[in-house]
């Protein structure tokens, strides 16, 4: 039987790249043109939109919309550093369901987080399921920031960037899948051959 010692050891090892995965996957899916899947149903599963900070770190962050404004959840962050980029530089660039904007973000204070988190439904930020799964007593370690739309982006490294691995991944299965039915064309007609050549000989 494995220690406890060892057990905590693997625990710990696992646990970062559990949150590093969780915090970059819907980055690539957006990277990959694929971003507006985590938001097709969004009263089970909330919206999210990403932010990208002026320092470039992406944030995919869960989010709700109300009059234009974009009202998004910082859960509590191990670096601190992201609280201080906000507040010194508001400018930041969003991939949302809508498209993709240059933004102004402003970050809420503590106060100010729990009197607007408390004038929206939990569903609002993270649909039913969320909902259900969540903690309270997080909320009172949430903080966030309210985004207003500037101007729309143009350009590289936006949301689907990557999205030429689906077209070039479509393409190759598809001509592999040509290839083989071909050749299963080919054997078939073979085996048929031959099985008329044996009969005729019998």
């Amino acid at each position: 039987m494995a220690s406890s010692s060892f057990l905590s050891s693997v625990r710990a090892t696992i646990e970062p790249c559990k949150k590093g995965f969780k915090r970059k996957f819907p980055i690539w899916m957006w990277q990959s043109g694929l971003g507006n899947v985590l938001n097709a149903f969004p009263s089970l599963t909330g919206e999210q939109v990403v932010v990208i900070l002026p320092d470039n770190t992406k944030l995919a962050l869960n989010c709700t919309e109300k009059d234009d404004v974009i009202y998004a959840l910082l859960p509590a962050m191990e670096n601190p550093e992201i609280y201080r980029t906000l507040v010194a530089n508001p400018a930041v660039q969003i991939w949302s369901k809508n498209g993709w904007y240059n933004a102004g973000a402003r970050l809420l204070t503590f106060e100010e987080t729990a009197k607007t988190l408390s004038s929206f439904q939990p569903e609002s930020f993270f649909g039913k399921i969320g909902a259900s799964l969540r903690n309270p007593d997080q909320d009172a370690r949430i903080r966030m920031i309210e985004i207003r739309r500037i101007s729309a982006c143009t350009g590289e490294k936006g949301p689907g960037q990557y999205a030429w691995v689906w077209a070039a991944s479509s393409l190759f299965f598809f001509f592999s899948w040509a290839h083989q039915r071909k050749i299963n064309k080919r054997t078939a007609h073979k085996l048929k051959v031959c099985s008329s050549q044996s009969n005729k000989k019998k």
